[in-house]
Protein backbone atom coordinates (compact mmCIF):
# COMPACT_ATOMS: atom_id res chain seq x y z
CA UNK A 1 0.00 0.00 0.00
CA UNK A 2 1.42 3.40 -1.14
CA UNK A 3 1.85 5.06 1.72
CA UNK A 4 0.13 8.78 2.56
CA UNK A 5 0.98 11.96 2.15
CA UNK A 6 0.57 12.92 5.21
CA UNK A 7 2.75 10.37 6.73
CA UNK A 8 5.80 11.47 4.63
CA UNK A 9 4.94 15.21 6.70
CA UNK A 10 4.83 13.76 9.91
CA UNK A 11 8.08 11.98 8.75
CA UNK A 12 9.22 15.18 7.80
CA UNK A 13 8.47 17.33 10.62
CA UNK A 14 9.84 14.75 12.94
CA UNK A 15 13.24 15.04 11.10
CA UNK A 16 13.16 19.15 10.64
CA UNK A 17 12.06 19.21 14.19
CA UNK A 18 15.13 16.61 15.79
CA UNK A 19 17.55 18.25 13.57
CA UNK A 20 16.92 22.47 14.35
CA UNK A 21 15.81 21.71 18.23
CA UNK A 22 18.21 22.64 20.69
CA UNK A 23 18.83 20.78 23.42
CA UNK A 24 19.15 22.64 26.92
CA UNK A 25 22.10 22.87 28.96
CA UNK A 26 22.29 21.68 32.50
CA UNK A 27 24.21 23.63 35.11
CA UNK A 28 24.06 21.28 38.37
CA UNK A 29 26.84 20.72 39.80
CA UNK A 30 28.94 17.86 40.00
CA UNK A 31 31.88 16.07 38.38
CA UNK A 32 33.10 18.18 34.95
CA UNK A 33 33.72 16.13 31.38
CA UNK A 34 36.74 15.64 30.13
CA UNK A 35 38.48 18.86 28.49
CA UNK A 36 38.98 18.79 24.74
CA UNK A 37 42.12 17.06 23.59
CA UNK A 38 45.17 19.99 23.78
CA UNK A 39 46.42 17.89 20.30
CA UNK A 40 45.53 15.55 18.24
CA UNK A 41 42.36 14.10 16.57
CA UNK A 42 39.65 16.09 17.50
CA UNK A 43 41.62 18.94 19.64
CA UNK A 44 39.75 22.20 18.80
CA UNK A 45 42.08 24.40 16.45
CA UNK A 46 41.82 28.63 16.70
CA UNK A 47 43.91 28.62 13.36
CA UNK A 48 44.21 28.84 10.68
CA UNK A 49 41.64 32.13 9.64
CA UNK A 50 38.99 30.97 7.17
CA UNK A 51 37.51 32.29 4.01
CA UNK A 52 33.73 31.44 4.11
CA UNK A 53 31.33 32.01 0.86
CA UNK A 54 28.23 31.28 -0.57
CA UNK A 55 27.08 29.84 -3.81
CA UNK A 56 23.97 29.28 -5.99
CA UNK A 57 22.20 26.23 -6.28
CA UNK A 58 21.16 26.23 -10.14
CA UNK A 59 18.05 23.55 -8.71
CA UNK A 60 16.99 25.99 -6.27
CA UNK A 61 18.54 29.18 -5.78
CA UNK A 62 17.08 29.61 -2.66
CA UNK A 63 18.99 27.08 -0.88
CA UNK A 64 22.56 28.27 -0.96
CA UNK A 65 25.50 26.48 -1.05
CA UNK A 66 27.93 27.24 1.79
CA UNK A 67 31.60 26.70 1.47
CA UNK A 68 34.92 27.18 3.93
CA UNK A 69 38.37 27.10 3.44
CA UNK A 70 41.39 27.99 4.94
CA UNK A 71 42.91 31.91 4.40
CA UNK A 72 46.25 30.33 3.92
CA UNK A 73 45.54 28.22 0.72
CA UNK A 74 45.97 30.11 -2.47
CA UNK A 75 46.05 29.43 -6.28
CA UNK A 76 49.63 28.69 -6.73
CA UNK A 77 49.96 26.32 -3.03
CA UNK A 78 49.07 23.29 -2.50
CA UNK A 79 45.46 21.73 -3.63
CA UNK A 80 42.93 21.23 -0.37
CA UNK A 81 41.53 18.36 0.02
CA UNK A 82 37.82 18.14 0.04
CA UNK A 83 35.06 17.17 1.90
CA UNK A 84 31.53 17.28 1.06
CA UNK A 85 29.07 17.82 3.89
CA UNK A 86 25.40 16.54 3.85
CA UNK A 87 23.04 17.92 6.72
CA UNK A 88 20.04 16.60 8.18
CA UNK A 89 16.53 17.16 6.96
CA UNK A 90 14.99 20.25 7.69
CA UNK A 91 18.45 22.69 7.94
CA UNK A 92 18.28 25.99 5.92
CA UNK A 93 21.92 26.62 6.13
CA UNK A 94 25.25 26.19 8.14
CA UNK A 95 24.25 27.18 11.51
CA UNK A 96 23.39 23.74 13.32
CA UNK A 97 26.97 22.18 12.34
CA UNK A 98 29.24 25.64 11.88
CA UNK A 99 31.76 24.69 14.63
CA UNK A 100 32.37 21.13 13.09
CA UNK A 101 32.69 22.72 9.60
CA UNK A 102 34.90 25.44 10.91
CA UNK A 103 37.46 22.55 12.84
CA UNK A 104 37.11 20.19 9.21
CA UNK A 105 38.09 23.39 7.12
CA UNK A 106 41.17 24.20 9.97
CA UNK A 107 42.32 20.97 9.60
CA UNK A 108 43.11 21.82 5.93
CA UNK A 109 40.03 21.01 3.69
CA UNK A 110 37.71 22.65 1.47
CA UNK A 111 34.40 21.81 3.14
CA UNK A 112 30.89 22.00 0.63
CA UNK A 113 28.01 22.37 2.52
CA UNK A 114 24.70 22.60 0.09
CA UNK A 115 21.58 23.13 1.32
CA UNK A 116 18.66 20.50 -0.32
CA UNK A 117 14.63 21.14 0.17
CA UNK A 118 12.63 19.77 3.20
CA UNK A 119 8.73 20.02 1.68
CA UNK A 120 9.95 22.57 -0.57
CA UNK A 121 8.69 21.73 -3.80
CA UNK A 122 10.08 24.35 -5.51
CA UNK A 123 13.47 22.13 -6.12
CA UNK A 124 13.75 21.46 -9.90
CA UNK A 125 15.35 18.15 -9.10
CA UNK A 126 15.30 15.75 -6.57
CA UNK A 127 16.94 16.41 -3.00
CA UNK A 128 20.19 14.01 -3.63
CA UNK A 129 20.38 15.85 -7.46
CA UNK A 130 20.03 18.85 -5.52
CA UNK A 131 22.67 17.91 -3.25
CA UNK A 132 24.92 16.77 -5.83
CA UNK A 133 24.53 20.27 -8.22
CA UNK A 134 25.22 22.24 -4.98
CA UNK A 135 28.23 20.07 -4.53
CA UNK A 136 29.60 21.05 -8.20
CA UNK A 137 28.49 25.11 -7.63
CA UNK A 138 30.57 24.91 -4.42
CA UNK A 139 33.68 23.52 -5.85
CA UNK A 140 33.51 26.09 -8.56
CA UNK A 141 33.39 29.16 -5.81
CA UNK A 142 36.35 27.82 -3.80
CA UNK A 143 38.47 27.50 -7.38
CA UNK A 144 37.33 31.51 -8.07
CA UNK A 145 38.19 32.42 -4.44
CA UNK A 146 41.69 31.90 -5.28
CA UNK A 147 41.96 28.24 -3.68
CA UNK A 148 43.27 25.16 -5.39
CA UNK A 149 41.07 22.28 -4.67
CA UNK A 150 42.42 18.34 -5.15
CA UNK A 151 39.19 15.86 -6.17
CA UNK A 152 41.94 12.89 -5.43
CA UNK A 153 41.27 13.34 -1.84
CA UNK A 154 37.47 13.57 -0.96
CA UNK A 155 35.57 13.01 2.34
CA UNK A 156 31.45 12.67 2.40
CA UNK A 157 30.24 13.66 5.56
CA UNK A 158 26.17 13.15 6.38
CA UNK A 159 24.02 12.94 9.35
CA UNK A 160 20.55 12.25 9.13
CA UNK A 161 18.77 12.30 5.78
CA UNK A 162 22.26 13.68 4.88
CA UNK A 163 23.59 10.33 6.42
CA UNK A 164 21.78 8.25 4.25
CA UNK A 165 22.49 10.01 1.22
CA UNK A 166 25.90 9.95 1.65
CA UNK A 167 27.34 6.62 -0.15
CA UNK A 168 24.86 7.44 -3.02
CA UNK A 169 26.46 10.79 -3.28
CA UNK A 170 30.25 9.21 -2.97
CA UNK A 171 29.18 6.76 -5.93
CA UNK A 172 28.72 9.85 -8.12
CA UNK A 173 31.91 11.38 -7.25
CA UNK A 174 34.11 7.59 -7.98
CA UNK A 175 32.01 7.47 -11.12
CA UNK A 176 33.76 10.79 -11.85
CA UNK A 177 37.51 9.72 -10.50
CA UNK A 178 36.79 11.87 -7.27
CA UNK A 179 38.75 10.34 -4.49
CA UNK A 180 41.04 7.90 -5.85
CA UNK A 181 43.90 8.68 -3.89
CA UNK A 182 42.14 9.43 -0.48
CA UNK A 183 38.33 8.41 0.33
CA UNK A 184 36.06 8.41 3.48
CA UNK A 185 32.64 8.15 3.99
CA UNK A 186 31.03 8.81 7.21
CA UNK A 187 27.37 8.46 8.36
CA UNK A 188 26.00 9.77 10.90
CA UNK A 189 22.70 8.72 12.89
CA UNK A 190 21.80 7.77 9.20
CA UNK A 191 18.09 7.60 7.69
CA UNK A 192 17.57 4.94 5.18
CA UNK A 193 20.23 4.89 2.50
CA UNK A 194 17.34 5.27 -0.73
CA UNK A 195 20.49 4.36 -3.30
CA UNK A 196 21.09 0.93 -1.96
CA UNK A 197 22.68 0.35 -5.31
CA UNK A 198 25.71 3.20 -4.25
CA UNK A 199 27.34 1.35 -1.82
CA UNK A 200 28.58 -1.71 -4.07
CA UNK A 201 29.99 1.67 -6.45
CA UNK A 202 32.44 2.10 -3.50
CA UNK A 203 36.02 1.48 -4.51
CA UNK A 204 38.19 -1.15 -1.79
CA UNK A 205 40.59 1.43 -0.90
CA UNK A 206 37.80 3.66 0.36
CA UNK A 207 36.61 3.54 4.60
CA UNK A 208 33.54 3.87 6.12
CA UNK A 209 32.85 5.10 9.28
CA UNK A 210 28.74 4.98 10.75
CA UNK A 211 28.57 6.46 14.21
CA UNK A 212 25.06 5.96 15.83
CA UNK A 213 23.82 7.63 19.13
CA UNK A 214 22.33 5.14 21.61
CA UNK A 215 19.71 7.35 22.60
CA UNK A 216 18.30 8.37 19.02
CA UNK A 217 14.79 8.76 19.26
CA UNK A 218 14.43 9.70 15.27
CA UNK A 219 16.94 7.43 13.58
CA UNK A 220 17.16 4.26 14.90
CA UNK A 221 20.86 2.95 15.58
CA UNK A 222 19.99 -0.30 14.12
CA UNK A 223 19.83 1.16 11.02
CA UNK A 224 23.53 2.96 10.87
CA UNK A 225 24.88 -0.63 12.40
CA UNK A 226 23.33 -2.69 9.09
CA UNK A 227 25.43 -0.23 6.52
CA UNK A 228 28.68 -1.95 7.36
CA UNK A 229 27.99 -5.65 5.86
CA UNK A 230 26.06 -3.24 2.62
CA UNK A 231 29.49 -2.13 1.43
CA UNK A 232 30.46 -5.19 0.97
CA UNK A 233 33.35 -4.05 -1.48
CA UNK A 234 35.20 -2.11 1.26
CA UNK A 235 37.44 -5.39 3.16
CA UNK A 236 36.83 -5.69 6.95
CA UNK A 237 39.66 -3.50 7.82
CA UNK A 238 38.34 -0.88 5.84
CA UNK A 239 35.09 0.03 7.85
CA UNK A 240 33.49 0.10 11.28
CA UNK A 241 30.68 0.97 13.39
CA UNK A 242 30.93 3.60 16.05
CA UNK A 243 28.39 3.31 19.15
CA UNK A 244 28.38 6.55 21.45
CA UNK A 245 27.20 6.47 24.38
CA UNK A 246 25.45 8.88 27.13
CA UNK A 247 27.36 9.24 30.13
CA UNK A 248 24.72 11.54 33.30
CA UNK A 249 27.49 10.90 35.74
CA UNK A 250 28.49 14.53 35.70
CA UNK A 251 27.54 18.06 34.76
CA UNK A 252 26.51 18.66 32.04
CA UNK A 253 25.48 15.38 30.97
CA UNK A 254 26.78 13.49 27.80
CA UNK A 255 23.44 13.23 25.46
CA UNK A 256 24.45 10.90 22.82
CA UNK A 257 21.17 11.04 20.69
CA UNK A 258 20.29 12.28 17.19
CA UNK A 259 21.39 16.02 18.02
CA UNK A 260 24.54 14.77 19.16
CA UNK A 261 26.87 15.73 15.91
CA UNK A 262 24.75 19.41 15.60
CA UNK A 263 27.27 21.87 17.74
CA UNK A 264 24.47 25.26 17.75
CA UNK A 265 24.21 25.09 21.55
CA UNK A 266 27.99 24.30 22.11
CA UNK A 267 30.65 22.10 21.49
CA UNK A 268 30.80 18.73 24.25
CA UNK A 269 32.98 16.03 25.13
CA UNK A 270 31.17 13.95 22.70
CA UNK A 271 31.90 16.45 20.24
CA UNK A 272 35.72 16.59 20.49
CA UNK A 273 36.25 13.54 21.94
CA UNK A 274 33.44 11.61 20.05
CA UNK A 275 32.48 12.60 16.58
CA UNK A 276 35.31 14.76 15.67
CA UNK A 277 38.06 12.60 16.58
CA UNK A 278 36.47 10.29 14.51
CA UNK A 279 36.57 12.12 11.42
CA UNK A 280 39.81 14.01 12.24
CA UNK A 281 41.09 10.05 12.40
CA UNK A 282 39.03 8.94 9.64
CA UNK A 283 40.53 11.53 7.51
CA UNK A 284 43.63 10.82 8.17
CA UNK A 285 43.39 7.17 8.32
CA UNK A 286 42.41 7.59 4.47
CA UNK A 287 45.46 9.85 3.72
CA UNK A 288 47.85 6.61 4.80
CA UNK A 289 47.80 7.38 8.74
CA UNK A 290 48.50 4.44 10.40
CA UNK A 291 47.12 6.04 14.11
CA UNK A 292 44.45 7.57 12.32
CA UNK A 293 43.55 3.79 11.14
CA UNK A 294 43.92 2.89 14.63
CA UNK A 295 41.70 5.80 15.88
CA UNK A 296 39.02 4.80 12.67
CA UNK A 297 38.45 1.72 12.83
CA UNK A 298 40.23 0.16 15.80
CA UNK A 299 38.34 -2.03 18.53
CA UNK A 300 41.02 -1.28 21.57
CA UNK A 301 40.34 0.33 24.78
CA UNK A 302 42.79 3.72 23.17
CA UNK A 303 40.57 4.11 20.07
CA UNK A 304 37.23 3.62 22.34
CA UNK A 305 37.87 5.83 24.98
CA UNK A 306 36.13 8.99 25.42
CA UNK A 307 38.40 10.28 28.52
CA UNK A 308 37.47 10.72 32.33
CA UNK A 309 34.96 12.84 34.35
CA UNK A 310 36.78 15.24 36.31
CA UNK A 311 36.49 12.35 39.64
CA UNK A 312 38.83 10.40 37.14
CA UNK A 313 35.74 8.30 36.40
CA UNK A 314 36.04 7.30 32.71
CA UNK A 315 33.30 8.71 30.14
CA UNK A 316 31.17 5.68 28.68
CA UNK A 317 33.08 4.15 26.04
CA UNK A 318 32.43 3.94 22.37
CA UNK A 319 30.68 0.61 21.25
CA UNK A 320 31.63 -1.12 17.95
CA UNK A 321 28.30 -3.05 17.75
CA UNK A 322 24.68 -2.36 18.42
CA UNK A 323 22.15 -4.17 20.80
CA UNK A 324 18.88 -2.90 21.68
CA UNK A 325 18.67 -2.23 25.80
CA UNK A 326 14.89 -3.51 27.08
CA UNK A 327 13.34 -0.69 27.38
CA UNK A 328 14.62 1.46 25.58
CA UNK A 329 12.92 4.73 23.88
CA UNK A 330 11.49 3.30 20.35
CA UNK A 331 12.84 5.11 18.24
CA UNK A 332 10.52 6.88 14.97
CA UNK A 333 12.63 5.44 12.37
CA UNK A 334 13.19 1.88 12.40
CA UNK A 335 15.19 -0.68 10.11
CA UNK A 336 12.70 -2.91 7.82
CA UNK A 337 9.25 -4.34 7.80
CA UNK A 338 6.55 -2.00 5.86
CA UNK A 339 8.00 1.42 7.73
CA UNK A 340 11.16 1.39 5.96
CA UNK A 341 9.85 -0.23 2.83
CA UNK A 342 6.69 2.22 2.37
CA UNK A 343 9.51 5.20 2.69
CA UNK A 344 11.51 3.69 0.15
CA UNK A 345 8.57 3.59 -2.35
CA UNK A 346 7.31 6.58 -1.67
CA UNK A 347 10.93 8.53 -1.94
CA UNK A 348 11.83 6.04 -5.22
CA UNK A 349 12.82 9.61 -7.18
CA UNK A 350 15.76 10.44 -4.84
CA UNK A 351 17.43 7.48 -6.06
CA UNK A 352 17.46 7.77 -9.81
CA UNK A 353 18.82 11.09 -11.64
CA UNK A 354 17.50 13.30 -13.83
CA UNK A 355 20.51 15.34 -14.36
CA UNK A 356 22.28 15.10 -17.94
CA UNK A 357 24.72 12.62 -18.43
CA UNK A 358 28.10 13.14 -18.16
CA UNK A 359 30.40 13.52 -21.22
CA UNK A 360 31.44 9.72 -21.61
CA UNK A 361 35.03 11.23 -22.66
CA UNK A 362 35.51 12.42 -18.95
CA UNK A 363 33.10 10.49 -17.46
CA UNK A 364 33.27 6.33 -18.76
CA UNK A 365 29.94 4.98 -18.44
CA UNK A 366 29.98 1.98 -17.73
CA UNK A 367 31.40 3.72 -14.07
CA UNK A 368 27.91 5.82 -13.87
CA UNK A 369 26.06 4.23 -10.76
CA UNK A 370 22.88 2.81 -11.74
CA UNK A 371 21.22 6.08 -10.23
CA UNK A 372 22.86 8.68 -12.53
CA UNK A 373 22.32 5.93 -15.88
CA UNK A 374 18.04 5.56 -15.27
CA UNK A 375 15.52 8.00 -14.35
CA UNK A 376 13.38 5.14 -12.38
CA UNK A 377 13.98 1.63 -11.81
CA UNK A 378 14.32 -0.44 -14.76
CA UNK A 379 12.43 -3.64 -15.22
CA UNK A 380 13.36 -6.44 -13.70
CA UNK A 381 13.31 -8.94 -15.85
CA UNK A 382 14.99 -8.44 -19.27
CA UNK A 383 12.21 -7.41 -22.25
CA UNK A 384 11.81 -10.11 -24.22
CA UNK A 385 13.89 -10.09 -27.39
CA UNK A 386 13.76 -10.29 -31.10
CA UNK A 387 14.61 -12.88 -33.71
CA UNK A 388 17.77 -11.07 -34.33
CA UNK A 389 18.89 -10.15 -30.69
CA UNK A 390 19.85 -7.03 -31.08
CA UNK A 391 20.10 -3.76 -29.10
CA UNK A 392 17.23 -1.60 -28.86
CA UNK A 393 16.49 2.14 -28.21
CA UNK A 394 12.72 1.89 -26.95
CA UNK A 395 12.05 5.36 -27.43
CA UNK A 396 8.06 6.95 -25.97
CA UNK A 397 5.60 8.25 -28.53
CA UNK A 398 5.75 11.78 -27.44
CA UNK A 399 9.85 12.18 -26.64
CA UNK A 400 11.09 14.34 -29.47
CA UNK A 401 13.60 12.73 -32.33
CA UNK A 402 16.93 11.50 -30.70
CA UNK A 403 19.96 13.58 -31.62
CA UNK A 404 22.42 11.01 -33.80
CA UNK A 405 19.88 8.05 -34.39
CA UNK A 406 21.67 7.35 -37.42
CA UNK A 407 24.54 6.52 -35.56
CA UNK A 408 22.94 3.81 -32.86
CA UNK A 409 21.51 2.45 -36.44
CA UNK A 410 24.59 2.19 -38.22
CA UNK A 411 25.55 0.55 -34.91
CA UNK A 412 23.58 -2.02 -35.28
CA UNK A 413 21.00 -0.71 -32.93
CA UNK A 414 17.16 -0.80 -33.42
CA UNK A 415 15.16 2.42 -32.27
CA UNK A 416 11.63 1.35 -31.74
CA UNK A 417 9.08 4.00 -30.62
CA UNK A 418 6.72 2.61 -28.29
CA UNK A 419 3.60 4.33 -26.60
CA UNK A 420 4.66 4.21 -23.04
CA UNK A 421 7.45 2.54 -21.33
CA UNK A 422 7.43 -0.45 -18.33
CA UNK A 423 7.31 2.25 -15.37
CA UNK A 424 6.33 5.73 -14.80
CA UNK A 425 9.38 8.43 -14.82
CA UNK A 426 9.70 10.58 -12.05
CA UNK A 427 9.30 14.53 -12.11
CA UNK A 428 7.02 14.99 -15.43
CA UNK A 429 9.19 12.73 -17.63
CA UNK A 430 6.69 10.58 -18.34
CA UNK A 431 6.34 9.90 -21.86
CA UNK A 432 9.39 11.73 -23.07
CA UNK A 433 12.06 9.11 -22.46
CA UNK A 434 14.30 6.51 -23.81
CA UNK A 435 15.31 3.36 -22.76
CA UNK A 436 18.57 1.05 -24.08
CA UNK A 437 18.37 -2.76 -23.79
CA UNK A 438 21.41 -4.91 -24.38
CA UNK A 439 20.97 -7.97 -27.09
CA UNK A 440 19.87 -10.21 -23.69
CA UNK A 441 16.97 -7.61 -23.17
CA UNK A 442 18.72 -6.13 -20.18
CA UNK A 443 17.87 -2.15 -19.87
CA UNK A 444 21.27 -0.61 -19.03
CA UNK A 445 20.14 3.27 -19.69
CA UNK A 446 17.09 5.31 -19.46
CA UNK A 447 17.32 8.87 -19.98
CA UNK A 448 15.12 12.04 -21.12
CA UNK A 449 15.30 11.39 -25.27
CA UNK A 450 16.43 14.90 -25.52
CA UNK A 451 19.50 14.26 -23.12
CA UNK A 452 22.43 15.98 -25.66
CA UNK A 453 24.88 12.74 -24.27
CA UNK A 454 21.92 10.24 -24.84
CA UNK A 455 23.47 8.68 -27.87
CA UNK A 456 27.39 8.83 -27.17
CA UNK A 457 26.69 7.69 -23.42
CA UNK A 458 24.77 4.37 -25.51
CA UNK A 459 27.45 3.38 -27.70
CA UNK A 460 29.97 3.52 -25.07
CA UNK A 461 27.98 1.02 -22.65
CA UNK A 462 26.95 -1.43 -26.06
CA UNK A 463 30.65 -1.02 -26.60
CA UNK A 464 31.88 -1.87 -23.27
CA UNK A 465 29.20 -4.06 -21.88
CA UNK A 466 30.38 -4.52 -18.34
CA UNK A 467 27.82 -2.08 -16.86
CA UNK A 468 27.74 -2.21 -12.79
CA UNK A 469 24.50 -3.58 -10.86
CA UNK A 470 21.03 -2.10 -11.13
Amino acid sequence: MRPSSRLLRIAAATLAVATLAARPAAADAGPRPPPPPARGFGAPLAEPALVRGEAENPSLPSAKVTWLRPATATADGPPLPVVLFLHGFGARGPEPYLALLEHLARRGAAVVYPVYPALDARARHSRYDTMWLGFEAGLEAVRASGARVDLGRLGVVGHSFGGGAAPALAARAVARGFGGGALFVACLAPWYDLDADAWSALPAHALLAVAVYEDDVVCDPAIGAGFCARAATLPAGQKALRVFRSDAHGRPALAADHLAPLTATGVDALDVHGTWRLLDALAAAAAGSAEGRAVATGADAAALAIGTWSDGRPVAPVGTTWTEAPGAPRAGFRPGGVQEHSFRRLLRTETWSTLPLPDPATVPPERLPPSERFVDRPPEAPVPVGADAAPRLLVESEAPAVDGEARLVAAGVRVERVRALPTPAPFGQRGTTAMLLDAAGRCILWKPAADPRLVDVALALLRDRRVGPR
